[in-house]
């Protein structure tokens, strides 16, 4: 592009072309450019970063609470995070010279895989957590993956846990686009109990959702940070 500019502006018959490095060079002589870098994006989410979805998807939030009278205090929004027991991921480490590639660091075999899904209130407060723990009996999965069935377990949960707490008649739940948190009898459980759920659109959790961004995020990294004090 550099060499083509150079052809057509005419400003020498014959002009040079630009050099190897060129480019950084271009880059550092520009006070508002700089180098970064980058992430990876799925590229459903980033057809889904689009500002009309989202601001339709506010006003219907907002359009429902004003429809029902439903306050902040009856406003709620859940999320679950999975995490490996133990598992603290890439760390620094203190090693020779000589090694060439990474430091290899040596952890146990087994992987155990905990889910919890987590509840917080608009005005503040949260339910107790939901643990799904890895096992082969009652309400646990075998994985540690929620399910449906375990989708429907947990507005059973939420259920007595908000509705001494409800002013007046109507909450409002706000989860993601989850499957299951969409099936028949987690719908009719929220229809019985006056529970409106609107979910979030699709592929834009990791922009809207607040217990991804405010809460999570933090925990794991002081997750992770006690596992290497144990470690050590």
């Amino acid at each position: 592009m550099a060499n083509h500019l150079l052809a057509v502006r005419g400003e020498d018959p014959t002009p040079k072309p630009v050099g190897i490095c060129w480019a950084l060079r271009f880059i550092k002589a520009q006070l508002e450019l700089h180098t970064k870098w980058d992430r990876t994006l799925h590229l459903q989410r980033a057809l889904c970063e689009d500002p009309t979805t989202i601001r339709v998807w506010y006003q219907r939030v907002e359009d429902t609470r004003q429809t029902y009278s439903i306050l902040d205090e009856n406003t709620y929004n859940f999320d679950e995070t999975g995490f490996a027991i133990g598992i603290a991921g890439t760390s620094k480490v203190v090693t020779s010279i000589e090694i060439v590639g990474r430091a290899i660091t040596i952890k146990l075999g087994n992987r155990i895989w905990v889910t919890s899904i987590e509840c917080i209130n608009a005005c503040g407060w949260a339910i107790s957590p939901f643990i799904i723990l890895p096992s082969k009996v009652l309400t646990v999965r075998n994985n540690g993956w929620t399910t449906d069935a375990l989708g429907f377990k947990w507005i059973q949960h939420f259920n007595p846990c908000t509705e001494s707490r409800t002013l007046g008649r109507w909450r409002l739940l706000i989860p993601d686009g989850h499957s299951n948190h969409a099936t028949p009898e987690f719908n009719t459980c929220c229809t019985q109990n006056k529970i409106h759920t609107i979910c979030m659109p699709s592929y834009t959790s990791y922009l809207l959702q607040p217990l991804d961004i405010g809460c999570f995020s933090p925990l794991k990294a002081a997750y992770r940070n006690q596992i290497h004090e144990l470690a050590r």
